[in-house]
């Protein structure tokens, strides 16, 4: 069973939105590697990126967001969500924004897969490109660093 992939984020990130200033129209994040648990490596490779965004960015939003009905959509999310933080905690607004939009208005600039990246250096940036969709650069943020 597949899953939609707008409820693979961290709960506490669909109300991020409402933190950012009213105005604000980008963002951008980067993915920087932070650390490595191996003893005696300063660096790490980038890789899996390509495959992340064949798998969801491409696939499964088509699949399992945008070509659902919907209704289908938002009241999966509205259930998962409300049972999840409680009733009426989350405005669902930019959920339907999104699905009617039909695409993910993002931007993602990357290092070549296979680059020996050093600690500390970004491997990758994402932002968005619609004015009304900067909220959804951190919520993929989970997907993102789950996957890779």
């Amino acid at each position: 069973m597949r899953s939609n992939p707008i409820l693979l984020l961290d709960y506490y990130k669909t109300t991020h939105h409402e933190q950012y200033p009213k105005d604000i129209t980008k963002i951008v994040s980067y993915y920087t590697p932070r650390m490595t648990r191996l003893q005696d490596e300063d660096s790490l490779v980038m890789f899996g990126l390509q495959g992340f965004i064949k798998e969801y960015l491409l696939t499964s939003f088509r699949d399992d967001f945008f070509l659902r009905p919907k209704e289908e959509v938002l009241s999966e999310y509205k259930r998962i969500i409300d049972n999840t933080l409680g009733m009426g905690i989350v405005d669902y607004n930019k959920i339907e924004a999104l699905h009617d939009l039909g695409y993910l208005p993002i931007e993602i600039k990357s290092l070549p897969e296979g680059t020996r990246v050093p600690i500390g250096v970004p491997m990758f940036e994402i932002s968005n490109t619609h004015r009304d969709f900067a909220w959804l650069v951190n919520t993929l943020e989970t997907i993102i660093s789950c996957t890779l």
